[in-house]
């Protein structure tokens, strides 16, 4: 069933993201918004946040976006009415297809597409050879057709999943049952038989999915259901697919998913190395996403400070005593809790006059672009020094 459970996470979890998916829906999800010079962001600010949501709170191993590439796909050469009847995107959407790819570069993520090709296939061949190399893949999608791949496994490797972060939702091969009543290994030849109004993919007139679903459990696929036709008693039924066979055929090469792409970068290139804060700032200060930029200068200082400090993290068990101990009293001790603006002038003023001070920033995650804050302890030596 379509679960709330968490998908697949941490070290050999791989994340494919349906980038122009996503865009769709956030840009209609989302309200309007606007960069200072005027240019609608809406969409890529949905996208950035989605994708910082599932780094902070995911930490794949890899993440990847994969985009539809211009041009005629396979599937147009094939039928050259395919998708013929889509309207052009929103104005207002328009601009923001080559600025999210920008975002993404920005962001750090290994970016794909294909001339020609379209990005469920780039999907599909990635989830497949990671699978094989025994990764957790998690696709990051609504569509129909990548559900296909649901619970797809190899040897050793664990199902394909599918998550849909704007509902929270993982989406397992019941899911696909509840939904479609076929499960994924059948959905391709429901697909066929039903057709895609949204992809002007035909099927067979007057075949809806539940038509489609019982008759493919009565005649096992598609070419049975074809086999059996003549012998099917309602009338109308037997004669549209007598008669649409063929579309029923050519349907069903048109929403096939291909897994066995040459892949345009390998997978084991693509891990996340987290974001440049410098290159973060530079281009996603003039969009206005200014709690991005807060990030990548928290980032920034954090680098710094760890440069400067040897970029080495030392354990307790590892300190060794020092030459002069330290002496120190807890009965001279001042303790300031700043949880109003009253006590932080008060806790400032004080640490003004110490001879030196040790800011602590605490924070909820350990990568500095991912991390909210969640409170600053500063201690000053000196008799004049509030303690943290």
């Amino acid at each position: 069933m379509s679960t709330s459970a968490r998908p697949y996470s941490g070290p050999g979890s791989v994340y494919l993201i349906d980038a122009n998916n996503f865009l769709y829906r956030a840009y209609h999800a989302l309200p309007p918004l606007s960069a200072p010079d005027g240019t609608p962001v809406n969409a890529v600010h949905g996208f950035v946040r989605m994708v910082q949501a599932i780094r902070k709170e995911l930490t794949p191993e890899t993440i990847v976006a994969v985009f539809d590439s211009p041009g005629p796909s396979f599937r147009a050469k094939l039928y050259p009415e395919y998708k013929a009847n889509r309207p052009p995107p929103p104005d207002d959407l328009v601009p923001q297809f080559e600025l999210v790819r920008k975002a993404t570069d920005a962001l750090g993520i290994p970016r794909i597409e294909a001339p020609e090709i379209e990005a469920d296939d780039l999907i599909a061949s990635y989830a497949l050879a990671a699978q094989r190399s025994g990764k957790s893949v998690v696709i990051v999608s609504s569509d129909k057709d990548l559900m296909q791949l649901v619970g797809k496994k190899s040897d050793g490797g664990a199902a394909i999943e599918i998550y849909d972060t704007m509902k929270n939702k993982v989406v397992d091969p019941q899911a696909v049952v509840d939904k479609w009543g076929v499960g994924p290994a059948l959905l391709g030849d429901l697909l066929a038989l039903t057709g895609d109004s949204s992809d002007n993919i035909p099927g067979i007139k007057g075949i809806g999915p539940k038509t489609a679903a019982e008759l493919l459990k009565e005649y096992k696929d598609l070419e049975g259901v074809l086999a059996a036709a003549p012998g099917i008693k309602q009338k109308k039924r037997r004669e549209m697919l007598i008669e649409h066979a063929a579309d029923a055929r050519l349907s069903r090469k048109l929403v096939e998913l291909r897994g066995d792409l040459e892949l345009p970068r390998p997978l084991e290139e693509m891990k996340d190395k987290g974001t440049d804060p410098d290159v973060m700032t530079a281009f996603f200060a003039p969009l206005g996403f200014r709690s991005l930029v807060g990030a990548a200068a928290v980032a920034k200082a954090v680098a710094q400070v760890t440069a400067r400090s040897g970029g080495e993290t030392v354990g307790a068990h590892e300190l060794q005593p020092a030459s002069t101990p330290l002496k120190l009293d807890p009965a001279t001790f001042k303790a300031i809790l700043a949880d109003d603006e009253a006590h932080l002038v008060e806790t400032l003023a004080a640490l003004a006059k110490c001879e030196a001070v040790v800011v602590q920033v605490a924070v909820d995650h350990s990568d500095a672009m991912l991390a909210n804050l969640v409170g600053v302890a500063l201690a000053g030596v000196g008799d004049e020094a509030p303690a943290p």
